[in-house]
């Protein structure tokens, strides 16, 4: 019997790992992302604080869009197209600040940001579902946007980039830039918690992002002038903060 046990108990741990491979070698991609409802009568609020042990919220993500690049044609400046097909979401890190130079999406004290590397252009998405709110009105969406590590002028030279908002019909194909939230200036910041720079911004959505199953949000940066450090530990990093969505009266 203890034989039999043995060997059934091998098969089962087999059967197991082989489908814990499986699990994780799942792509997870932006369509995958739970849209969050938008009602009329009810602003969605998230400022980040429940964040923990490296979970995204519910219907938020991000992932590396491409290696970093500089230029001003439209179709890639900000980048428009998705993520690769292979690509995973990014793992969230807890506590970045302004002294964060390795590449990759991190809370930033409670706000949700992003640093840049050289083979990393981050888009940080978050999925909606619009379906209850009537073709006649117009979403609002407003938050904090700030810049965390910021060299110019030093370590990183001449370099402006800026966070510009996207958005798409539905959960794949290109995006379409909606306006820039905030660039990087001359307030150098290399360490702690404090932003180098941080305003409240608010953008109205396009009309057709009423009334839709699933609309899809992305912040990503925008190379405005100035050369790319060659030491990306001194590209600027960027968050956000206290967004929230609501139909206009």
């Amino acid at each position: 019997m203890r034989s039999i046990f043995s060997k059934k108990s091998a098969l089962a741990l087999v059967l197991t790992s082989g489908l814990t491979s499986f699990v994780y070698a799942q792509t997870i991609r932006p369509d995958a992302l739970e849209p969050i409802e938008i009602k009329e009568n009810a602003a969605y609020v998230q400022n980040f604080d429940g964040v923990r042990d490296g979970k995204y919220p519910s219907g938020w993500g991000a992932w590396n869009v491409g290696a970093i690049q500089q230029g001003h044609q439209q179709n890639n400046n900000p980048r428009v197209r998705e993520a690769p097909e292979k690509e995973n979401m990014l793992k969230l890190f807890m506590s970045g600040s302004a002294a964060t130079t390795v590449a990759s999406v991190y809370t930033f004290n409670k706000r949700l940001g992003f640093k840049n590397g050289r083979s990393s252009d981050v888009g940080i998405y978050a999925s909606f579902n619009t379906s209850s709110v009537p073709a006649s009105k117009k979403i609002k969406v407003t938050f904090d946007a700030l810049v965390m590590r910021n060299l110019y002028g030093a370590a990183g030279g001449n370099l402006i980039n800026a966070l510009a908002l996207q958005y798409r019909i539905g959960s794949t194909g290109d995006f379409k830039t909606i306006d820039e939230a905030i660039q990087n200036n001359a307030t150098i910041r290399e360490t702690g918690g404090i932003p180098a720079v941080q305003k409240t911004v608010s953008f109205i959505l396009p009309d057709e992002c009423a009334g839709k199953p699933v609309i899809q949000l992305r912040w990503i940066t925008k190379h405005i002038s100035g050369a790319i450090p060659e030491d990306t530990a001194s590209l600027p990093s960027f968050a956000i903060d206290n967004f929230v969505a609501e139909v206009q009266k």
